[in-house]
C-alpha cells in the first residue's frame, strides 16, 4: 500500500474496534469508512474480520498494522523535526501540567512568556496523566519524573521533595508492623510543631541524580 490514508484507517479501526469509532476518530462518516474498507479489503485480502465485540485483525492485518504503527512514529517525528527548526518563534504550543503548578508556581511566567511572544498561541491543559508526546498530544509537558524517555528532551526544573505529617503517637503506634508505612514511621524523628503534630523528616529528593 502507498497511500498513508489506508494505514491511518488501519489503525484507527485496530485501536477503536468499531467502523463507528473510527470513522470518528478520523472525521469522517461510517458509510465512507465502511466503504473503504472493503475497497482495500478487496485490493490487499482480508485485513479484519467481524467479531461480536467488533474488528479482530487478521494475520495479515496485524502485519499491516506494524507497519502502519511504524509509519505514524516517522511522520510524527517528520513533523516534530519540522515545528523545532522552524525559524520564526510563531505558532501554537500545547504545554500539559499539573493543575498546582500552572496556579500556583507559573502563573505568572506564562502570562509573561503570551506577553513576550505574541505569535504564539499557547494552550495550557492542566492534567495529571501521562499525555503522549509521540502522538502530539502536548508539545511541552511538566511532570515528576527520574528520567525521560530516550527519544525525549527532559530538563529538570526544580528537585521535588516529600514530607509526612503524622500526630506525635504515630510512630510508636507502628513501632511492630512491617509495612512499609510502618517501616517509614519509624525513621520519623518526630519534630514537635504547632498544635502537638510531629513533622517526618523522610523527605524525598525525587530527582536526585
Amino acid at each position: 500500500m502507498n497511500d498513508w490514508d489506508d494505514y491511518r484507517l488501519i489503525l484507527a479501526l485496530a485501536r477503536c474496534g468499531s467502523l463507528r469509532s473510527a470513522a470518528a476518530s478520523l472525521g469522517l462518516t461510517h458509510t465512507t469508512v465502511s466503504r473503504r474498507l472493503a475497497t482495500l479489503q478487496d485490493a490487499r485480502g482480508q485485513l479484519f474480520d467481524k467479531a461480536p465485540g467488533g474488528y479482530r485483525a487478521t494475520k495479515l492485518g496485524e502485519a499491516l498494522i506494524g507497519v502502519a504503527e511504524r509509519m505514524e512514529r516517522l511522520t510524527l517525528d517528520a513533523a516534530r523535526q519540522q515545528k523545532a527548526y522552524g525559524e520564526d518563534l510563531s505558532g501554537p504550543i500545547t504545554l500539559s501540567l499539573p493543575e498546582a503548578i500552572a496556579q500556583f508556581l507559573l502563573l505568572e511566567e506564562l502570562l509573561e512568556f503570551t506577553e513576550t511572544y505574541p505569535a504564539i498561541t499557547l494552550t495550557v491543559e492542566t492534567s495529571y496523566r501521562f499525555v503522549d508526546l509521540d502522538r502530539s498530544e502536548a508539545d511541552v509537558v511538566v511532570r515528576g519524573a527520574q528520567e525521560p524517555p530516550d527519544h525525549l528532551v527532559g530538563r529538570m526544573a526544580v528537585p521535588q521533595l516529600r514530607d509526612l505529617l503524622c500526630g506525635p503517637r504515630l510512630p510508636r503506634a507502628h513501632a511492630g508492623g512491617g509495612t512499609a508505612l510502618d517501616r517509614t514511621l519509624r525513621r520519623c524523628d518526630g519534630s514537635k510543631l504547632a498544635g502537638g503534630l510531629a513533622l517526618s523528616r523522610c523527605a524525598n529528593r525525587a530527582n536526585d541524580r
